[in-house]
């Protein structure tokens, strides 16, 4: 009776052991750290030297900066930047290390800065900047990083 109760407990800690081995990644961590000691960038390399996975950047003072995806050397995916305060300021999406679709820049307390639509890593479509409270400030339009058309509310009464 004894014997049936340790196949399982023993195929449980295989299992285990398994897929403990199985997560871990096979990319090198690479740290470099400022002169205070604390993290300044945190990053993965594959065995040829190319950035793959996130990359963390960080604040002489230990807080976030950027988190931003990699592939093959270039980014890869969203990146996103932080105030040092821990507030949200950017989030871009790149491909193959070019911006794509919207950027959006954030005011400290959250609210819409900037709305930017990109192609290719250019300018392409609408590019609108906000006031705080919401309202529309200047909005422009972009075909392949040309301005097309500008509109200033100040203007606009």
């Amino acid at each position: 009776m004894a014997g049936k109760k340790i196949i399982p407990i023993a195929a449980a800690l295989i299992l285990m052991v398994a897929c403990k081995n199985s997560k871990e990644s096979p990319y090198k961590e690479n740290i470099m750290k400022f002169e205070n000691g604390n993290i300044k960038r945190k990053y993965y390399t594959d065995a040829q030297g190319q950035i793959q996975d996130t990359m963390f950047d960080y604040f002489s003072t230990g807080e976030i900066s950027k988190i931003r995806l990699f592939k093959n050397n270039k980014q890869e995916g969203r990146s996103t930047y932080y105030l040092k305060e821990g507030q949200l300021y950017e989030i871009q999406h790149l491909v193959d290390g070019k911006i794509e679709g919207m950027d959006s820049v954030f005011y400290p307390s959250g609210k819409i800065k900037v709305l930017a639509e990109f192609k290719d890593g250019l300018r392409n479509g609408s590019f609108k900047s906000f006031l705080e409270d919401g309202t529309v400030e200047k909005e422009y339009l972009y075909r392949n990083d040309s301005l097309i058309i500008h509109t200033d509310s100040s203007e606009v009464k």
